[in-house]
């Protein structure tokens, strides 16, 4: 069986525990997990993040066979992951607890 890669989007603060999402993951799956949490360095404010950070998570989504989201609270970071692998072609997978968002014509697309 081929190996899925999967960017995972969504704030820092939502996405926590990478390691437990790994785990979680690739014991139901086979995948190859990328977290732009783990490239984006937490004690740098984010209008001082070196350019490579920011290609290195495109290096990622364009490895990627598709995008999970966490969009409970979401920036325009994810925002524009999300739009970048969809102009791709590829999927995108979007997750909430937040049911209000069924309401909005384009996440629900």
């Amino acid at each position: 069986m081929a190996q899925i890669k999967i960017y995972l989007a969504g704030r820092a603060n939502l996405v926590a525990r990478p390691e437990t999402i790994r785990k979680h993951l690739q014991g139901h799956v086979s995948c190859l997990l990328y977290l732009p949490h783990e490239l984006v360095p937490v004690d740098i404010p984010k209008t001082e993040l070196p350019d490579e950070v920011f290609q290195r998570c495109v290096e990622h989504i364009d490895k990627a066979d598709a995008v999970v989201a966490a969009i409970d609270s979401y920036g325009r970071d994810t925002s524009w992951e999300i739009g970048y692998c969809s102009g791709l072609g590829r999927k995108v997978i979007a997750f909430t607890e937040n049911s209000e968002y069924q309401a909005d014509f384009m996440i629900r697309g």
